[in-house]
């Protein structure tokens, strides 16, 4: 089944509103989501976020992920407790250096809105699979498999109030809206503070992993080796 098929077949299955999730729980304790994401350019976000004020003006009744926050889901390592060891995300970060060493730069097209049961999504085509592709190396290096199968998203609006309204207007306007490709070149892992009283989350960087390091350390040497020789 091709992405574009998938992707409908998600709209499809959660077109009736009255499943919608609204209000989405949060840990009732404090809590952090590890994720690891690809960032998006501000060219592709600003675009984004131009749809999803229009959207947020006809129904304010809902939560908004914020511009700066957009990103690419690629991975989901899981969420923990206040008082995590540390060295998960030693780990974690460990094996992404041995990923992304070796994995080449590739394209992606956001293009088109889309619902899960609780949110508003962004879709993210990868045409030669290689966002899949990376997706289970992740999974197969860190020894997790995801409760479901990958959907590449980006996430934008929860629900806070049934979304009939809103997924008609999406429907109409913005099923097919194109907002660009872009070379992904990097990826970075995130650590979400859940905060349990207000449901929003703040993201922090752990660290950030250039796709393919080999290939530009071996460019960086031949430019200085060419500049030094005679």
């Amino acid at each position: 089944m091709s992405q574009k098929d998938i992707y409908k077949e998600i709209w499809d299955k959660f077109e009736v509103s009255d499943k919608a999730i609204i209000n989405p729980s949060f840990p009732k304790e404090q809590a952090y989501s590890i994720t690891i994401n690809i960032p998006l350019p501000k060219s592709i976000s600003s675009k984004i976020n131009k749809i999803i004020l229009k959207l947020k003006e006809k129904y304010p009744h809902n939560e908004f992920i914020a511009r700066e926050k957009y990103h690419i889901t690629l991975f989901a390592v899981g969420v923990v407790g206040e008082n995590y060891d540390k060295h998960i995300l030693e780990k974690v970060s460990n094996e992404l250096n041995k990923i992304s060493y070796f994995f080449n730069p590739f394209e992606v097209e956001i293009k088109g809105l889309n619902h899960f049961l609780s949110l508003i999504f962004v879709q993210a085509f990868s045409n030669d699979k290689k966002i899949f592709q990376l997706n289970k190396k992740i999974s197969n290096h860190l020894n997790i498999n995801e409760t479901f199968p990958y959907v590449p998203h980006i996430s934008a609006i929860f629900f806070k109030s049934n979304p009939y309204e809103l997924f008609k207007e999406i429907e109409k306007k913005y099923r097919e809206s194109n907002f660009g490709k872009f070379k992904v070149k990097e990826i970075e892992l995130i650590e979400w503070d859940l905060h349990p009283k207000s449901g929003i989350s703040s993201p922090k960087i752990i660290k950030k992993f250039r796709l393919n390091e080999r290939t530009q350390n071996n460019l960086i040497k031949s430019k200085k080796q060419c500049a030094t020789t005679p």
